[in-house]
């Protein structure tokens, strides 16, 4: 028999492997020389940077390091910030990685914990929560059709697939000055909170331009001992060399914090110096949609093939479900609400008759003042909540915060607490298909020359199982039986079998 094997050429990036664990980084740190004696420590918090990432000897390497601030009651009865720098170089091991494997990252501050060993030295520990997504471009094959088999039957499933045109990288910076008011004089600046929002991608020229607001918002402490705000949005934007790309085109892009520099300017100028770089990865795709074959067969020959398996990435990051937490929260003698930063983690997961139960909690940290004094205080409260999904789907799923999260003073002196967690499919709609491959024909060695037969439905049957079976059609099942719906039967529905001519 001659026919011809038609396949279609796709360009995936093939997920290879989601690795983590928690970094912890602990640091004994000596006040500097100009810093007060320190009594206590009032709250702490931070920003993660990477300045590098590779992969070595089946290990993924990330260099970086955490800013952090640290507010703390100094013997003078005042408010002071230290602002020590954690550098940490960390190892992963990876079985699937390569120094071809693209890195994406996605490190949160789990918690910080500040101890007081005496007046003149703290004890940090610092525990990171990092996740590793590892990725590969790889060329497959699909089967699209053999043509010249006149009595061929195809099994079908339409999947959308993103196709991958090229990947890219570029850096970015802003260098900006945050205006204050002219009547505050910067001490001490508490906290730096960076948020990336409204990304944008345009595709023209074989480039893409990658655009998006930087949200900043700055805590900080006058001479005066007043604890204020500044913020402010900064646009960033960079571009990036990307060859074969046309308008229609989708992009995937993350942004990563490189380093961040933040000081007060002289106080002449009321504002604050920013100078943050970024890393921004783009990978720009072509959205298919093919029909996949599963499964064939011949009614007049016996068809041999093998099958291999691919992973494919048929979406963006799918969000499983929201869970939202409204809550007040009673904060006695509280004065002025300054902050409330919000953390997400995931800390156990079960797995029972086929579902994954996944344990996390919101932890909350409220900066206040109270009617007593000015000086500023802390409260951390911790929100539990859980989801289940299926067994087979708890790979890749992450958690994090949207960002309509909302903490409002009322006059009885409680914390209206709104947050909303987002349940995250990393990958989106990523997972293995199988494809035909090595295809051999032969004549029918065994034909026992039936017209029609009567088959009682069996559990785990189809009408494409039974139809491959017996040498028929799902249609011509279908037609003789009237059965509406193909993908309905019953077990132990009675059927009759026609051959096929």
């Amino acid at each position: 028999m001659d026919f011809e094997i038609v396949k279609e050429n796709l360009t995936i990036k093939q997920n290879l492997e989601t690795i983590g664990k928690d970094v912890v980084l602990e640091q004994d740190y000596i006040l500097p020389d100009i810093k007060p004696d320190i009594i206590s420590v009032l709250c702490s918090n931070g920003n993660v940077f990477v300045s590098k990432r590779e992969i070595i000897n089946n290990k993924v390497k990330l260099e970086g390091g955490v800013n952090l601030f640290i507010t703390y009651l100094a013997d003078s009865g005042e408010n002071r910030v230290l602002n020590p720098e954690i550098i940490f170089s960390e190892l992963f091991d990876t079985t699937k990685g390569d120094d071809e494997s693209s890195i994406l990252e996605n490190i949160k501050i789990k918690r910080i914990e500040v101890k007081v060993l005496n007046e003149r030295k703290i004890s940090i520990r610092v525990v990171l929560d990092v996740s590793i997504n590892l990725f590969k471009k790889n060329n497959i094959e699909i089967l699209k059709d053999i043509d010249n088999f006149c009595d061929l039957q195809k099994l079908e499933r339409d999947v959308d697939i993103k196709n991958l045109v090229c990947s890219g990288e570029a850096k970015a910076q802003i260098k900006e000055n945050v205006g204050i008011d002219e009547a505050d004089e910067i001490k001490e600046i508490l906290s730096v909170d960076i948020n990336l929002k409204n990304t944008e991608n345009k595709i023209s020229y074989n480039k893409v331009l990658v655009k998006a607001d930087c949200q900043l918002k700055i805590i900080y402490i006058t001479e005066d001992n007043r604890v204020c705000t500044a913020s402010s949005d900064i646009p960033v934007m960079g571009f990036i060399d990307a060859l074969n790309v046309d308008e229609s085109n989708s992009c995937d892009t993350n942004f990563r914090v490189k380093n961040m520099l933040v000081r007060p300017n002289s106080k002449d100028e009321h504002s604050i110096y920013i100078e943050i770089d970024f890393d921004i990865f783009s990978d720009v795709y072509e959205n298919r949609s093919i029909s996949l074959i599963e499964d064939i067969y011949g009614l007049n020959s016996d068809i041999e093939y093998t099958t291999r398996s691919a992973n494919i990435l048929s979406s963006d990051d799918e969000v499983l479900k929201d869970i939202a937490i409204n809550e007040k929260v009673l904060i006695e003698d509280i004065n002025q609400l300054f902050n409330a930063e919000a953390k997400v983690n995931l800390s156990n997961i079960t797995s029972n008759n086929g579902i994954s139960k996944f344990d996390g909690e919101v932890v909350v940290t409220y900066l206040y003042s109270s009617f007593d004094n000015q000086n500023l205080n802390s409260k951390e409260v911790k929100f539990g909540f859980s989801f289940d999904v299926p067994e087979g789907d708890n790979n890749g799923i992450s958690v994090s915060l949207s960002e309509d999260s909302s903490f409002v003073l009322l006059p009885d002196s409680t914390v209206e607490t709104v947050v909303n967690v987002r349940v995250i499919k990393n990958g989106g709609k990523c997972g293995d298909i199988d494809i035909i491959d090595n295809i051999n024909v032969n004549e029918i060695q065994d034909d026992d020359g039936y017209s029609m037969i009567i088959y009682f439905v069996q559990s785990g049957d189809s009408l494409w199982k039974i139809a491959k079976k017996f040498r028929s059609t799902v249609d011509e099942i279908a037609r003789i039986n009237d059965i509406e719906n193909v993908d309905v039967i019953d077990v132990g529905q009675r059927l009759y079998i026609p051959r096929a001519v």
